[in-house]
């Protein structure tokens, strides 16, 4: 800029020459110049405009260097209007203005462009002391402010948009939160996908009034977008695109004035998501451009619009979800309300008939029909109790149970309550102690709910104590009465202490009298506790306790009634916690006395009348023996195997499906047949039997002859399973090779071939029953551990042949051969179940093999001297032939230049002799010349060769129907003059080096034209196929193509016995004077043939001719 005020004619503007500017103008330009700031002088009344270098970008090209000398206010006519007042102020008042983050829309060429400044207006006095001019320093901060107006956007969608509830009230608050930053976003279109994927709804307008045909967008193309906008192309891409339109009056303007004309489609592409849930329509500012910095902004908008109606529709699925949750709780609550209701009618009518049934008396019942109705009319009265318990937590759900306080005896009547356990406890062999204070009178209780809870407490406590005691205690504290009920049983789990009072919740392998119970019996308690404002706490410790206490409030109020006692429940729940001890009149365990009875049962089920029921159906048939838990099972099983077990799931101490896993993975016990009893119905359940591996599952309630037809099946499939191995077995002993099997995971032989045991040097004793590793601890440390293993994992098979094995035979340890394979076997339910391993011995074959494969080594390494030796002779050779084909060639090229001058020196002699020389002198000089003339030849021939031997040639296409027709146009004369006639094919273009092609064929024509005798020659070239006999005979690989070229004539031939000697140098069959020549010729063909990795071969006879056969590849 110095450069450009210093040549600028300032003549012509108010500010006159230059040399007469005042000095405070001077000094005020020269330091705006050296200022690295954009800064720019106006001086006198017109505020002649002066800039700096910094301050050219401000301008923008459109307006430099035009500004130079121009009055400011033409300058920046378009912000004139807020800069005018204030420069004015400099000039009239010589007060300075400053400015802070001003907006100014700036016309820099095409478009008025938004930015912000700060900046300052100073006076400039002059030398009188008025103001002349003013000073403007000023810095760019437009890139700030709209960073800080795109944040407060997204903060704002982020509190407000992530937070709402609903997908609606979110596109609300986006619409509002974009309503707020006109100048980022003129106006926006918020469309939604619908739930057929095929269609846009407009949710949300911004700052614009819709046309009707905004409201639905099809994704088909059937209805337009607005303003002709990419919608479907930015949903189908997933990605933002921009869409340009003429001004229209139905929009808004966008900030100054300015007409909107382009605006983005940005997809709604929430996280973790593909495909977007609509697509956002942003309106551009017209005065800015779309950069980086504006696309990033629109980008964020839409993720955090987008994030915030995923939010808002998973919030909507989650309160939709839980309303769906209550609906089906209330429903449920309202069927266990009807069908327990149900459930009391027919009850009723089988205990009425049943109680007439016992109280019978004149003996019209016999004592198995007794038991059998004693049986029935227990699990009546205890399908009652569940009953009247489902019926009371239906109630609660309902809200309609409510507590009907009455004063009650609470100390008599707790002491009532338990004392209705003790025959039970001490039958079980528990002790019971009540412990119950002096209440200061009687307390405000519900006795039907205070019944249900201590009775529940006791019959827990009873259900989980299996050695110990019980004790209930009743004391009065300040304010409240507290009932603790505590037990020296298996104790509960840390764990499931927060969830123990949850309906249905159950705690997993817990060991007790019974596994059967609804889960609902804790959660009842809780309930009932609440509605008397009491509290109910646990402490328990797993293997020593626990202890549950409840604290209900002393209430002293005047109520209506006073309670009588207890209610008849006690009956219900002592007849329950009866049944799960031996109340039933238990079944022998001793075998039948059929003699035709040899099949044993296992019979284990922790329910007494279940365990009579089934003995009672399976005892005619077989021996059964009865047990009362999984534990009790798997110790009868080791004692005596039975050809079936009979289990129900749900048993304390192992259950049914602990005890079949155990039985599985057992060798011993893995065929045995397993059927599982369970309450579980639906085919769910069923499938789940079968996948943990039993042979059958049987639901309850089942058949009695369902059951025996079951059993039956299952013991006679286990007799046929029996049968076949016992016959496989017996194939396995009579093979003619070493076999074995392994069984589960510690690889335990159940059996051993006598091929085998004579293999391994052990007695059947030493293998049958043992692990495979115990049975050979001389491979733990070869891997066969380890790969056993992993054949059982992957079921994959392990073979090796002549793998060296060292085991322990005969006393000692040897190195063997062996060929092994380990192939696994499996179960009819496809589980892998053990191993079968055949072995062969080979150690005397391989011992035989590595001895002559030994000699073969011995031979190859003399083989191997010798080659060497031959190579490194053949090399030799090689190094001697380049030094004598160096020396040729340098001899050639020696010989040349005294062979010129020898013939140049006796050419003048006999010239200028000539017809001075008597005849002999005379035919001395033409023998001169003629012998200089053979010899220049040959050394032209023994340079040619020498030339051949070199490999910096390159090979190149080459049509050698081309190098032909040279060849002949050269030897056009000679060809004439001997009359002769050349026919000559089509020839192909192969890889090869142009000249040696010419020197070869030129060759093979100049010798047929020589040696063609007095006959006018006949030549021939011609391209033959190349059959297979062809490639046979001259051993050609098949992936190489060849072609096969002959050069025939009907000269003067020579015998097939000199058909190798020709192709030697200096090879010659005639007389050279008859024939002159080098006898290098052909030796130079066979030279380049081989340069091209090809043949060539000869055929004649004499006086019949000369055949040359040459074999080319067509590629190198």
């Amino acid at each position: 800029m110095a450069t450009l005020i210093a040549d600028f004619d300032w003549s012509l503007t108010p500010l006159g020459p230059i040399e007469q500017w005042p000095q405070s103008l001077k000094t005020a330009v020269t330091l705006m110049l050296n200022a690295r700031q954009p800064m720019w002088i106006g001086w006198g009344d017109a505020m002649t405009f002066l800039y700096n270098d910094a301050y050219i970008p401000v301008l923008s090209l459109a307006k430099h260097p035009q500004a130079l000398g121009q009055p400011a206010a033409v300058v920046w006519q378009e912000i004139w209007d807020f800069c005018g007042p204030l420069a004015d102020k400099v000039f009239q008042q010589g007060e300075s203005s400053f400015v802070d983050d001003v907006q100014l829309f700036m016309d820099r060429g095409g478009m008025l462009e938004e930015t912000f400044y700060s900046f300052s207006y100073s006076p400039i006095r002059g030398e009188c002391g008025r103001v002349d001019g003013l000073f403007c320093p000023n810095v760019e901060v437009t890139a700030q402010n709209l960073n800080t107006r795109r944040l407060a956007t997204l903060s704002a969608l982020t509190a407000n948009a992530l937070g709402e509830r609903t997908a609606q009230a979110a596109c609300e608050s986006i619409a509002q939160t974009l309503a707020q930053n006109t100048a980022d976003i003129p106006f926006a279109l918020l469309y939604l996908t619908q739930a057929d994927n095929r269609s846009l709804r407009l949710e949300q307008a911004v700052h614009v009034t819709p046309a009707a045909d905004w409201q639905q967008v099809t994704l088909d193309g059937l209805w337009t977008a607005p303003l002709g906008l990419p919608l479907a192309q930015v949903l189908e891409e997933n990605k933002a695109l921009t869409g340009h339109w003429a001004p229209t009056p139905e929009l808004p303007m966008g900030p100054a004035g300015q007409a909107i004309r382009q605006a983005i489609v940005l997809p709604l592409v929430a996280p973790g998501q593909h495909h977007p849930l609509g697509v956002l329509v942003a309106a551009i500012n017209p005065t800015r451009q779309l950069d980086t910095d504006y696309r990033t902004f629109y980008e964020l908008m839409a993720n955090q619009a987008a994030a915030a109606i995923q939010n808002a529709r998973a919030a909507e699925e989650e309160r939709q979800h839980l309303e769906q949750l209550a609906e089906l709780n209330r429903a449920k609550t309202l069927f266990f309300s009807n069908i327990s209701h149900e459930f009391r009618t027919p009850l009723t009518l089988m205990l009425g008939p049943l109680e007439e049934l016992l109280r019978g008396t004149d003996g019209a019942l016999s004592r198995a029909h007794q038991t059998h109705v004693q049986a029935a009319h227990r699990n009546a009265r205890r399908l009652l109790r569940l009953v009247n318990t489902l019926l009371d937590f239906s109630r609660l759900e309902a809200g309609r149970l409510q507590a009907n306080f009455a004063l009650t005896d609470l100390a008599t009547l707790t002491v009532d309550l338990a004392s209705n356990f003790r025959s039970a406890v001490e039958k079980a062999g528990l002790q019971l102690i009540v412990d119950v204070g002096t209440l200061t009178g009687p307390v405000a209780v519900d006795p039907t709910m205070w019944e249900k809870i201590v009775l529940n407490l006791i019959s827990n406590a009873f259900k989980f104590t299996l050695a110990g005691s019980i004790t209930v205690r009743l004391r009065q504290l300040d304010d409240a009465v507290e009932l603790s009920v505590q037990d020296t049983g298996v104790g509960i789990p840390e764990a499931d202490l927060p969830r123990l009072f949850e309906r249905f919740h159950r705690v997993e392998g817990s060991r007790g009298r019974s596994f059967e119970g609804t889960g609902i019996g804790l959660a009842l308690v809780h309930e009932l506790i609440d509605l008397h404002a009491g509290t109910i706490d646990v402490q328990s410790e797993v293997n020593v306790g626990s202890t549950f206490t409840v604290r209900l409030p002393m209430k002293q109020a005047t109520l209506a009634t006073t309670a009588n006692g207890p209610l008849g429940s006690a009956n219900l729940f002592v007849a329950d916690a009866e049944s799960t001890e031996s109340t039933a009149t238990e079944p022998s365990s001793k075998t039948a006395t059929s003699q035709a009875i040899t099949k044993r049962i296992l019979l284990a089920d922790d329910n007494a009348d279940m365990r009579a029921y089934i003995h009672r159906l399976l005892s005619p048939h077989y021996a059964v023996d009865v047990v009362t838990d999984g534990q009790q099972a798997l110790e009868a099983i080791r004692r005596h195997q039975p050809d079936l077990v009979l289990s129900d799931i749900m048993m304390p101490h192992l259950d049914g499906t602990q005890l079949l896993s155990i039985i599985k993975s057992d060798p011993q016990t893995a065929q045995m047949p397993v059927m599982l009893l369970s309450a579980r119905a639906g085919e769910e359940a069923t499938l789940d039997g079968y996948t943990a591996g039993a042979d059958d599952y049987l639901t309850k309630p089942f058949s009695a002859n369902e059951l025996l037809t079951r059993v039956r099946a299952q013991i006679n499939l286990a007799q046929n399973r029996q049968e076949q191995q016992l016959k496989l077995r017996h194939l396995f002993q009579q093979a003619p090779v070493a076999i074995s099997t392994v069984e589960g995971p510690q690889h335990v032989f159940t059996f051993a071939n006598d091929f085998y045991i004579q293999l391994v040097d052990r007695s059947r004793d030493q293998l049958i029953g043992r692990p495979f590793l115990d049975a050979f601890p001389e491979l733990v440390e070869q891997g066969f551990g380890p790969q056993l293993d992993q054949i059982l994992q992957t079921g994959k098979p392990f073979v090796i042949t002549e793998g060296s094995v060292t085991v322990k035979r005969h006393g000692q340890l040897a190195e063997g051969y062996f060929n092994y394979s380990f192939h696994p076997f499996t179960d009819i339910n496809g589980n892998t179940m053990g191993v079968i391993m055949a072995a062969q011995e080979v150690t005397d074959s391989v011992l035989a093999r590595q001895q002559i494969e030994e000699s073969e080594q011995r031979l190859e390494r003399l083989v191997a001297e010798r080659t060497m030796a031959l190579n490194q002779l053949n090399a030799d050779l090689e190094r001697s032939n380049l030094d004598l084909m160096q020396f040729a060639s340098v001899a050639s090229h020696d010989l040349k230049e005294p062979l010129r001058k020898v013939e140049a020196f006796s050419n003048l002699l006999a010239m200028s002799l000539a017809g001075k020389l008597e005849k002999e002198e005379a035919q001395h000089f033409e023998r001169i010349i003629r012998a200089v003339a053979r010899m220049q030849s040959l050394v032209d021939d023994v340079l040619r060769f020498s030339k051949l031997s070199k490999q910096d040639a390159q090979f190149e296409p080459v049509d050698l129907t081309i190098v032909l027709s040279r060849i002949l146009e050269d030897l056009d004369i000679r060809i004439q003059e001997r009359n002769a006639q050349v026919r000559v094919d089509t020839l192909p273009v192969i890889q090869a080096i142009p000249g040696q092609m010419h020197q070869l064929f030129q060759n093979l024509i100049s010798n047929a034209l020589k040696f063609a005798g007095d006959r006018p020659p006949l030549i021939a070239i011609q391209n033959c196929p190349v059959t297979g006999t062809v490639r046979e005979t001259f051993g050609l690989a098949d992936s190489v193509s060849y072609v096969m070229l002959k050069v025939t004539d009907n000269g003067i031939g020579f015998s097939m016995k000199y058909a190798d000697k020709i192709f030697g140098m200096f090879q010659r069959l005639n007389n050279k004077g008859d024939y002159p020549g080098t006898g290098i010729g052909l030796a130079i063909c066979r030279r380049i043939v081989e340069n091209h990795h090809g043949f060539i071969v000869a055929d004649s006879q004499p006086n019949q001719g000369a055949s040359f056969t040459i074999l080319l590849p067509v590629e190198q």
